[in-house]
């Protein structure tokens, strides 16, 4: 009985296999590179985003503060105006102050609200309860605002 075997081992490839080695390794290593840059990018935007958070909250609590003053200041204007020390410009420009205090704590809390929800999304902890709450908070009245729509109709009008 015979047997036979065959076997075929080129020789000499031209450096081929060895081309192709170094090509894949070479490959691996930018997808590496590129994979830190990606996680580096992560970290610098989470931190940025923490940070802009915090100072969100921190500018938010100032136009409380803002909003405070100014609804006092109107307060003592409009009062000024009844006695006769104050002229209607004050009071307009009292008003002016008031609301555009008012508008930028509102704008300030749609930068937290915002800015939160990219944090969340990129510490990769945002889920779909934040995005339920979001819809809900946005779909109720904003606090305060509807109370305040309701004092001006019941001022009296200080034009009169």
């Amino acid at each position: 009985s015979i047997a036979s075997l065959s076997l075929t081992i080129p020789l000499y490839t031209g450096g081929g296999t060895q081309a192709g080695v170094r090509e894949q390794r070479s490959l691996v290593s930018a997808a590496e590179q590129d994979l830190n840059t990606v996680r580096r990018d992560v970290r610098v935007n989470t931190r940025s985003l923490f940070l802009t958070v915090n100072n969100n909250i921190e500018t938010a609590s100032a136009l409380e503060q803002t909003i405070i003053s100014r609804r006092s200041a109107l307060d003592a204007t409009r009062a000024g105006y009844e006695v006769g020390t104050r002229n209607i410009v004050e009071v307009l420009d009292a008003e002016r102050a008031y609301y555009v205090a008012l508008r930028d704590y509102a704008n300030a809390r749609y930068d937290y609200v915002i800015n939160s929800l990219q944090l969340k999304q990129a510490a990769g902890i945002l889920t779909p309860g934040d995005l339920i709450d979001l819809n809900n908070w946005l779909s109720a009245a904003a606090p305060g605002i509807e109370a305040l729509a309701n004092e001006e109709e019941t001022l009296d009008d200080p034009t009169q």
